[in-house]
């Protein structure tokens, strides 16, 4: 019923309501105004789940009208909805005042990239193996 109203916690409706401070998909660079329509049906980041979702509705996966009223679509545009991970914060306990998962995706992005860049340090890996050394040398 949220889908159909646009009263669910996508940037659009959270901006609308100050819990948020852009309306701007998290995904697509500031470019784009989530919305249900962009959720659904434009999205990229979310191209893999709507790939599912296409290939059990076949071309009335492309209808917002039809997806969020046939009796049909509900059960894989529900499956969609879960497999994208979206509203995961709503469910979770704990995180009952965290309206978007847009923060914990940009923050584990960072944490992957800040990884990387330090394995790829050459000063990382001469410091791994001496500390190994260091640990696996017997006390004197």
């Amino acid at each position: 019923m949220q889908l159909r109203t646009g009263h669910i916690g996508l940037n659009q409706h959270l901006f609308r309501i100050r819990k948020v401070e852009s309306p701007s998909c998290p995904h697509c660079q500031g470019i784009t105004v989530e919305t249900v329509k962009h959720f659904l049906l434009d999205c990229q980041f979310y191209r893999k789940e709507r790939h599912e979702l296409q290939n059990k509705l076949r071309r009335n996966a492309h209808s917002l009208s039809f997806l969020l009223s046939n009796p049909v679509a509900i059960k894989p545009l529900l499956k969609y909805v879960h497999s994208t991970g979206r509203f995961k914060s709503f469910f979770e306990a704990g995180n009952r005042n965290q309206f978007t998962n847009a923060k914990y995706v940009a923050d584990k992005r960072a944490e992957g990239r800040a990884f990387e860049q330090w394995i790829a340090d050459p000063n990382t890996r001469a410091q791994l193996l001496l500390n190994r050394t260091r640990s696996q040398a017997p006390d004197l």
